[in-house]
């Protein structure tokens, strides 16, 4: 059985990303990862707070590379770009899973009706609302580089991150491995 590698990000670019797509998005000197939650198969939710000079566990950076790894992320294709443009190189699309894709094949619903209900961050950003961190409600928050450099400050945005991940790397009614395996 291989081993569930679950991971949510929250970024930062001055590029908007509903109007140009993940990969103008993280071509930017300016692109940075702030948050990155993560967990393994049912484990606890972790968050490396990027932003405040935290970083990324060896284990984790391994993993990632590791194809005996299913990485899991709503969205998958956002995180696989983002983490690649951190990495330097270009991290393997079949490794990965997306939890989007599952959740509306699985109820048969739109990817638009799936992330309305599912992820607010996705709707925020779909209105207008800058590229960051969303905060409560949809409302977004960091907006300048002095303000991105204080999430450490934030443990509510801190504590979002890793909801989102404990919620969305894991969706009722969706086995793990038996859905996951090759």
């Amino acid at each position: 059985m291989k081993k569930i590698l679950g991971i949510d990000i929250e970024t930062y670019s001055p590029v908007p990303l509903p109007k140009t797509g993940v990969y103008r998005y993280v071509d930017t000197d300016e692109f940075e990862i702030l948050l990155f939650s993560y967990a393994y198969d049912d484990g606890p939710v972790h968050t490396v707070d990027m932003a405040c000079g935290e970083r990324l566990p060896d284990s984790v950076l391994a993993d990632l590379e590791n194809p005996d790894v299913i990485k899991v992320a709503y969205n998958a294709q956002f995180e696989r770009v983002c983490l690649s443009k951190y990495l330097g190189h270009w991290l393997d699309p079949q490794q990965w899973r997306c939890t989007a894709v599952m959740a509306a094949l699985a109820s048969r619903i739109s990817m638009a009706a799936s992330s309305r209900t599912t992820t607010p961050t996705l709707e925020a950003e779909r209105n207008g609302a800058t590229p960051g961190i969303i905060g409560p409600a949809g409302t977004t928050g960091l907006k300048s580089r002095q303000k991105r450099g204080q999430t450490c400050s934030m443990p509510h945005l801190v504590r979002g991150c890793a909801r989102r991940c404990r919620n969305t790397c894991r969706p009722p009614g969706i086995g793990l491995n038996e859905d996951w395996e090759d």
